[in-house]
């Protein structure tokens, strides 16, 4: 049986990874679903900025200065924005899927902004 490091079951205690992590499950079902042209070509690169994402959630938890690696997740939950709105505009979610999947990218967006928050504070404590 592996062994677990501490850094590696440091972030799954964080809401915002488990809710990032249920957006990609429900994602990858979406996407599943959709016509092949679009799954392997959007769809295949909103999966992987969902990853890349969440990939960045758990760097950020590992460092002492998170700020630089979540103005990054910042930016890239801003792409998945985007790709989801296209897909919606193409036709390949539904009305339905887009609200849900807006709905989750609004709650981790406003963790994410609390973070990045947070981190602004502490810097600022840490200059004084």
């Amino acid at each position: 049986m592996a062994k677990i490091s501490k850094n590696m079951a440091r972030y799954k205690h964080l809401p915002i990874f488990q809710k990032s992590y249920d957006f990609l499950i429900r994602l990858q079902h979406y996407v599943d679903r959709m016509p092949r042209f679009y799954r392997y070509t959007h769809g295949e690169k909103l999966i992987n900025l969902s990853l890349e994402f969440l990939y960045l959630i758990i760097q950020s938890n590992s460092v002492s200065n998170k700020y630089p690696i979540l103005l990054k997740a910042d930016q890239e939950l801003e792409k998945i924005r985007i790709h989801c709105r296209l897909l919606h505009n193409l036709k390949s979610f539904t009305e339905h899927q887009y609200e849900v999947l807006s709905r989750e990218l609004d709650d981790i967006g406003k963790q994410l902004g609390g973070w990045l928050k947070s981190e602004i504070g502490q810097e600022k404590v840490l200059n004084r």
